[in-house]
């Protein structure tokens, strides 16, 4: 499931960061409205439940067609928007639901394939549902949204406690923690990342 505001707090404090200037309102706010969206966007995926969606692809002259988005639920519907006769129905395409990914094959007891995904632009209209349940969210996509949800935490922390070091000619003075915490929040970042690598490049379980 989605991190909650306590994970939040309970990684920080983790860390020794008093997390008492953030509201629970606050951090689920962030949660919902900027850091989920931003990794659906960046991976394609759902993480907010599942989602039916009918794309136009343009098809390779291959047996095979790799979808936006993954992992999938169902293939929903195939259809060619051209006149080519293809003969393609669901039955028998194979879908790869973990990575998202389309085999048309001349029967699942073959292992050849056909190559009937006519090259054209735009002429495959595909209905496919996919996306996770909460409950469902693998392990790596909930730590990577809570280490993007900590490190927006722990930027309006130092934004509100100060940081940061003036130097002038015979004046040094510190104003916080600020620097410290940057470091933190670049190490979020680019942990966060590293677990959602994977799902960007669409090589997954590998």
């Amino acid at each position: 499931m989605l991190p909650t505001a306590q994970d939040v707090r309970d990684y920080l404090e983790g860390f020794g960061v008093t997390t008492a200037l953030l509201t629970d309102t606050w951090i689920l706010k962030r949660r919902d409205q900027n850091v989920v969206p931003i990794v659906e966007r960046g991976t394609g995926l759902s993480v907010t439940g599942t989602k039916q969606v009918t794309e136009l692809y343009s098809g390779n002259g291959t047996a095979r067609i790799i979808l936006d988005r993954a992992p999938i639920k169902s293939l929903d519907e195939f259809a060619y928007t051209n006149s080519f006769d293809s003969n393609i129905t669901l039955d028998s395409i194979e879908v790869d639901l973990l990575q998202g990914i389309l085999v048309s094959k001349s029967s699942f007891d073959e292992s050849t394939t056909r190559q009937l995904f006519a090259k054209g632009t735009e002429n495959l209209k595909i209905t496919y549902t996919y996306g996770f349940a909460s409950a469902d969210i693998p392990l790596d996509i909930h730590e990577a949204i809570l280490l993007l949800l900590a490190e927006r935490a722990l930027k309006q922390i130092a934004a509100r406690c100060g940081g940061g070091d003036l130097n002038i000619k015979e004046l040094a003075r510190n104003y916080g923690n600020l620097g410290e915490y940057g470091r933190f929040q670049a190490q979020m970042k680019s942990e966060a990342r590293a677990l959602l690598d994977p799902y960007v490049s669409g090589v997954v379980g590998g």
